[in-house]
């Protein structure tokens, strides 16, 4: 029993007159704060969920690129940096190639028209030419009922792509319903913190 408990249950109403109602009210900002923290804390770790759950899949796609087993679909555990909030989708790779010299420089910045420098086959011999690789994406759809990207998404890709793909799907659909129960937890606890502050003066 907290000593909060113990103050409520006091036979001696005396007990209770002693403590000021902004004491009780500071005691509850702070809760609501530590909250707010836990949820933060509770995203971290969904976030590196999902991480690991597509690890090995990134590590596959990587080892096949520019070959026969490349695959062009791949999930994407992204935070938001303004917000903390973690993302868990899928995007459509799309590759475009151009030849270029040592002083090419990549854009290095994630997100649409990412590029990086690589020697890729060139009409299927073995010889490898110096390319400036242009990355473009686009997000794959997810149901919203059942928080998963349809099966038919992956038809057409390597078997490891398909194979693995399901069971890191499997994986991040669970992880999606978490997140999205956390969400909401994370709305309610910023409606309690303002309803909170507003009502200190009332409760003096």
């Amino acid at each position: 029993m907290t000593e909060w408990f113990r103050l409520a249950n006091s036979n001696d109403p005396q007990e209770r007159a002693a403590i000021q109602p902004d004491c009780a009210c500071n005691h509850l900002t702070e809760q609501v704060a530590a909250l707010k923290q836990a949820v933060e804390e509770a995203r971290a770790v969904l976030y590196f969920l999902g991480k690991r759950a597509t690890d090995d899949y990134y590590a596959t796609a990587k080892e096949h690129r520019f070959s026969s087993e490349e695959t062009k679909i791949s999930p994407r555990v992204r935070i938001d940096p303004r917000y903390g909030t973690p993302s868990f989708y899928w995007e459509r790779l799309k590759r475009r190639f151009f030849r270029t010299t040592a002083a090419t420089k990549p854009r290095e910045k994630n997100g649409r028209g990412r590029s990086y420098i690589a020697y890729v086959p060139v009409n299927g011999s073995k010889s490898k030419v110096r390319m400036k690789v242009v990355l473009t994406s686009e997000h794959v759809k997810i149901n919203h009922r059942t928080l998963r990207i349809a099966s038919s998404e992956f038809a057409g890709e390597p078997e490891w792509a398909r194979l693995t793909g399901e069971l890191v799907e499997d994986q991040l659909q669970i992880i999606r319903r978490l997140n999205r129960q956390l969400s909401s937890l994370s709305r309610s606890i910023s409606q309690l913190e303002k309803l909170v502050a507003d009502s200190r003066e009332g409760l003096r």
